[in-house]
């Protein structure tokens, strides 16, 4: 169907009606505006694209539900969001993102990750069983783990020769042990 602008006034809606012309349902509604609303499925067999200056798409899910949106630099530049409404049902607002994840292939959890066993980049991993014992923990691949304090001082804990090592960046902090201790072994003094 060929229309001119011009020639739909308000609303231009395709039906599906019966040889006695009884309207059964509207399939497609399309607004003056240029609007359109679908009543059923919707398959896109090539690319789909939102282009505008910050694209969203929502997902209704009910009175009961939380819906959600997936947006580009709707709330927060250079990154796609996926953010819950603040409210179950129709109202709420789309605010605070639950993913964001960034042009530069960073991405930030609003929340805790749970029920992750394995999780792992190039430089550490998370993993359900660490060692013979069978308990979950952090691995750090190339065996050093960095602890920045705002410039103050770096510290760096590392297994070196079958020991574990916790040095300060200027070999100038002291370790503070705030609990009981208990030691298998000798406690040395060095340098």
């Amino acid at each position: 169907v060929w229309l001119k602008k011009d020639e739909i006034e308000y609303m231009f809606d395709i039906k599906t009606v019966n040889d006695a012309n009884t309207v059964f349902s509207t399939k497609l509604s399309i607004a003056h505006g240029g609007a359109a609303t679908f009543a059923g499925e919707v398959t896109v067999s090539n690319d789909f694209t939102l282009d505008n200056s910050s694209p969203e798409m929502y997902f209704k899910t009910g009175a009961s539900h939380y819906n959600w949106m997936i947006a580009a630099q709707e709330n927060v530049d250079t990154a796609l969001e996926f953010t819950p409404s603040n409210a179950v049902g129709a109202g709420g607002t789309y605010n605070t993102p639950a993913l964001t994840l960034y042009a530069n292939r960073n991405a930030t959890f609003a929340g805790a990750l749970s029920g992750i066993t394995t999780l792992s980049s190039t430089y550490a991993a998370i993993q359900s069983n660490i060692n013979s014992s069978g308990t979950g923990g952090l691995t750090v691949h190339g065996n050093k783990l960095g602890f920045d304090q705002s410039g103050t001082r770096s510290w760096t804990m590392y297994g070196a020769g079958g020991n574990l090592n916790i040095n300060s960046g200027d070999r100038n902090g002291s370790l503070a042990v705030s609990m009981d201790a208990t030691f298998a072994g000798n406690i040395r003094t060095g340098t």
